[in-house]
């Protein structure tokens, strides 16, 4: 078992709670309703708990949930055994993962995870060869490089030493318009992004689709 396993592990029992009181929670619940259709093949990228994409899976054709932690991927799978889901499957994995076709979905979610990577440039070309042309991507990132408040950069502090500490995986300081130019470079359209909340870090919402 890796670093970031045993931290996410951690985190799995109360992360429903803590997701749920973030006040970004119904913002992305509502923006991700808007590009939920009927006959979608998703996938949920680092999935956790499967806290968004469970809602969904009644709404597309399927979901198909990865995670590093087990312990969230258990959770996952108790919810869609208690709602009698058929349509959802949630994995142990990693996005580079064989099992994972090019070309394959209609969406996928990259909620809060693109920060967790050293190559976050590698996962972006990675998401754009699994969607099929038109495909879009929802992502929520926050932008640790991108302090605007007092606030936000005694958070960046405070999980400057959390990672030493090894209480947090490692985090790549992102700035918005950095992650914006990594997506359009690898050939992604913006069709939309939002700053979804300042404190205590910038977290910021890109919509993209793929081209070609």
């Amino acid at each position: 078992m890796n670093r970031s396993e045993k931290v996410w592990d951690r985190f799995a029992k109360n992360y429903d709670q803590k997701a749920r009181a973030d006040k970004t929670f119904t913002r992305t619940m509502s923006i991700m309703k808007q590009y939920t259709q009927p006959g979608s093949m998703v996938l949920d990228f680092a999935c956790a708990t499967g806290l968004f994409s469970i809602d969904m899976a009644r709404e597309v054709k399927e979901v198909h949930g990865l995670d590093i932690s087990s312990k969230m991927i258990e959770l996952a799978n108790k919810k869609v055994a208690e709602l009698d889901i058929s349509n959802a499957v949630y994995v142990q994995g990693s996005v580079f993962d064989e099992r994972y076709i090019s070309g394959t979905y209609d969406l996928i979610l990259a909620l809060n995870i693109l920060l967790y990577f050293k190559d976050t440039e590698k996962v972006i070309e990675r998401i754009y060869q699994l969607l099929k042309p038109g495909g879009i991507v929802i992502s929520s990132t926050a932008c640790l490089a991108d302090k605007k408040t007092l606030l936000s950069a005694i958070a960046g502090t405070l999980i400057y030493l959390f990672m030493k500490m090894g209480i947090l995986p490692e985090i790549r300081y992102l700035k918005m318009t950095e992650l914006e130019n990594m997506m359009k470079k690898e050939g992604f359209k913006i069709a939309e992004t939002d700053v979804l909340t300042l404190n205590p870090a910038t977290e910021y919402l890109i919509i993209a689709r793929k081209t070609g």
